[in-house]
């Protein structure tokens, strides 16, 4: 896959989780990370205006250990029923390949490291949860973005990016 087609399928994967909540991109609500913004790949206690996120870390935890493990099947197969209708367990694992290819293998994730944003667009709130992951060549964003009124926390969109606010 070319650079240019894995950027589109990056952009479709956003699009996707903006799609299914019906939104276009606006301020968060709730932008609060471990660290901050000269050092954000830091490990930190979620702290209490964000405990009611502390289940999302766990899942994007165990999510972020099925992608670097190169479970993306499992990965897909608990995605949310809307968005496995836009991807597939393949092209995920071609867009994981491609970061690998791009920016060299995985050195370091860190368990505790958090990053919520957390924003209602048109009416529907979505919550993204950030994991930092270093590459040989560069820091790069996982992002897993939910439902936060959503009890059973499927992912309702996917996007992995090198460059982050």
């Amino acid at each position: 896959m070319t650079h240019r087609r894995i950027g589109t399928f990056f952009i479709s994967i956003l699009a996707v989780a903006l799609i299914l909540s019906g939104c276009e991109a606006s301020q968060p609500d709730i932008n609060i990370r471990s660290g901050d913004a000269e050092n954000t790949f830091v490990e930190e206690p979620v702290p209490p205006q964000a405990q009611q996120y502390s289940a999302h870390l766990e899942k994007s935890n165990d999510y972020l250990n099925l992608i670097l493990q190169k479970n993306y099947a499992a990965f897909y197969e608990d995605m949310d029923s809307h968005m496995r209708g836009y991807t597939t367990a393949d092209a995920l694992g071609k867009m994981h390949e491609h970061i690998i290819a791009t920016y060299g293998t995985t050195l370091e994730h860190k368990p505790q490291q958090w990053w919520f944003i957390k924003t209602t667009e048109r009416g529907t709130p979505i919550l993204v949860s950030r994991k930092l992951v270093r590459h040989e060549k560069a820091l790069i964003a996982y992002d897993f973005i939910f439902s936060p009124d959503k009890k059973d926390m499927k992912p309702i969109g996917f996007f992995i990016q090198d460059k982050y606010k």
